[in-house]
């Protein structure tokens, strides 16, 4: 069998030696042999195609954990909904981006961050109604519908 070193392996998959022992940690890319005396991690020329599919994904902006999902399926259906998945996420990120540029560009041809202008009123006494509810984010859509009961029956 034949094995080269890391640093062989790193210069024909154009991965760096850091990213190799990370994919080795994380079971995405293990090497095919570890010298128990050394530590050192040798590669069969073989595993440079998954090597390049990493880095591939990898340049997609694919999260190592999915790319170790995807690479383990070997269901074509299956792999392109993951496929799908990861496009729709880098869609609605892109949407997002967008988003942030156009902001971005109504700040330059302001060319200010903040503009307010903050006048004080004074104004007649007048009645608040209040409800101070402890709950979390996520537990607001349930929490919230009896408090407004309770604001609701207190006005009436």
């Amino acid at each position: 069998m034949e094995l080269v070193t890391i640093g062989q392996f790193s210069k024909v998959c154009w991965l760096s030696i850091k990213a190799l022992r990370l994919y080795d940690e994380l079971g995405l890319l293990e090497p095919s042999f570890i010298d128990p005396r050394t530590g050192y991690r040798y590669y069969e020329p073989a595993q440079a195609s998954r090597a390049r599919a990493i880095a591939l994904l990898r340049s997609l902006d694919m999260p190592l954990l999915d790319i170790k999902d995807l690479l383990a399926e070997s269901d074509p259906d299956k792999l392109r909904s993951k496929l799908e998945a990861h496009h729709a996420d880098l869609e609605s990120r892109l949407r997002d981006h967008q988003y942030m540029l156009r902001r971005v560009e109504q700040l330059m041809k302001r060319g200010e961050l903040v503009s307010y202008e903050i006048t004080v009123k004074e104004i007649e006494p007048t009645h608040v109604v209040g409800a101070i509810v402890d709950t979390t984010p996520e537990g607001i859509s349930t929490d919230a519908p009896a408090v407004y009961h309770q604001l609701y029956d207190s006005l009436t």
